[in-house]
C-alpha cells in the first residue's frame, strides 16, 4: 500500500467582517462568532488571518475548543473509513502473529 502524504491542519483567526465571512464560508471547517472567525484547514491561510499555534490555544473559548475537537473527530472518522480495509488487514495479521506466539509459548511450557 502506498504511503499517503500526511495532512496537517492549522487553525486561523480573522476579525469578524462581512468580507472575512464571505472568504471563509466555503471552507470545510469554519466557525463564526460575533467577534472573530475561525478556520481549521489543511490548505492555505485565509487572507488577513493570524495562525493560532499551540501557545495560543489558551485564548480559545470552551465553545471554540469543543468545535475544534468536533473537527478533529470528523477528520479522524473520515481517515478511519478510508483506511478501514487496510486497518482490518493489519489487525488480522497482528492477531495471527499473537496467536502463533501464544501457541509457541504454550509448547515451551509443556516441554519444560
Amino acid at each position: 500500500m502506498a504511503e499517503k502524504a500526511k495532512k496537517t491542519y492549522r487553525l486561523f483567526a480573522l476579525p469578524m467582517t462581512e468580507e472575512n465571512v464571505a472568504q471563509t464560508e466555503m471552507q470545510r471547517f469554519c466557525r463564526a462568532t460575533p467577534r472573530y472567525v475561525l478556520v481549521y484547514t489543511d490548505g492555505n491561510a485565509p487572507d488577513g488571518s493570524v495562525e493560532i499555534g499551540n501557545d495560543d490555544l489558551h485564548r480559545l473559548t470552551q465553545g471554540d475548543k469543543n468545535w475544534l475537537t468536533d473537527c478533529n473527530f470528523i477528520i479522524l472518522a473520515q481517515e478511519l473509513k478510508q483506511n478501514e480495509n487496510a486497518i482490518a488487514t493489519d489487525v488480522g495479521k497482528r492477531l495471527e502473529a499473537l496467536e502463533e506466539a501464544l501457541k509457541s509459548e504454550k509448547e515451551k511450557q509443556k516441554e519444560g
